[in-house]
């Protein structure tokens, strides 16, 4: 080991703002998802939409692919496993990668998901038109 991770030396910058974008964009996917589940609860308390199922909560929908992609690759699946070994052998810079490649990415696909979602609100009678 040269004193860094394995791509990367130590105290690299890059490393430290690939982490930041990381951060970053699963902060930015939880807020659109939050603005999402906000502006659709109002809108079916008003009666507009039908209630929306939370399917990540429901039994039928716990093994789909998207349940999977939220839990496991993340904080709450083997993000903690991978950094103590990564801790161990001297590869953060690796994690970093992993870190960027699913959170940046799954803001991509995650934003675009509940972009096309919302669309479908766009021709919706609102109150200010009736």
């Amino acid at each position: 080991m040269r004193g860094g991770g394995i791509i990367f030396p130590r105290g690299n910058e890059w490393v430290i703002f690939a982490g930041a974008m990381a951060s970053a964009c699963d902060t930015l996917v939880r807020l659109v998802y939050q603005k999402y589940q906000n502006a659709a609860a109002e809108l079916s308390a008003k009666g507009i939409i039908p209630p929306n199922r939370e399917k990540r909560t429901e039994h039928e929908y716990s093994g789909s692919l998207r349940v999977w992609l939220e839990q496991v690759p993340g904080i709450g699946g083997i993000l903690p496993f991978l950094i103590l070994v990564a801790s161990v052998v001297g590869a953060l810079d690796l994690v970093v990668c992993y870190m960027v490649l699913y959170y940046c990415g799954g803001a991509v696909v995650f934003m675009a998901f509940y972009t096309f979602k919302a669309m479908r609100f766009r021709n919706l009678p609102m109150e200010s038109q009736k």
